[in-house]
């Protein structure tokens, strides 16, 4: 017949966590980084009907486009991102407008190109990683 010994109990040991050995992978590429130039913009003409001009912004490329940036028809700077290419955009700017007009286009996986067109004129015309298009000169 057996007798049931108790095991002698040994002293509690504080919870430790254990560390665990970090995956040995590829470290992550670096992310590029770009700069937009400062754009001067000249706000819409108060009080009286300025003469308007046509201004194209188009984009193509591979694949779609990270982002593209241009002046909407009120002037105001628009951002569109995961951009379908090939893009185009008409817009109507007063003609004091038309002299900050600027369309941006950046894809870093692969080439964009941009042009910009003023009352059917080839003005700009670009392309690159992040193509940038303006009237500014």
């Amino acid at each position: 017949m057996k007798t049931n010994n108790p095991r002698p109990s040994s002293p509690a040991r504080p919870h430790e966590p254990r560390q665990r050995p970090r995956p040995a992978g590829r470290p992550s590429p670096p992310i590029p980084s770009f700069t937009i130039p400062p754009i001067p913009v000249n706000p819409p003409t108060q009080g009286s009907q300025a003469a308007t001009e046509s201004v194209v912004y188009e984009v193509g490329g591979r694949g779609p486009a990270l982002n593209v940036t241009y002046f909407d028809a009120s002037g105001s700077l628009q951002m569109e991102f995961n951009v379908k290419l090939p893009w185009r955009k008409e817009v109507k700017l007063n003609t004091e407008q038309v002299t900050n007009a600027v369309v941006i286009a950046a894809d870093f996986s692969h080439d964009v190109s941009c042009t910009l067109l003023v009352n059917g004129a080839q003005k700009s015309a670009t392309s690159g990683k992040m193509a940038t298009c303006s009237t500014l000169g």
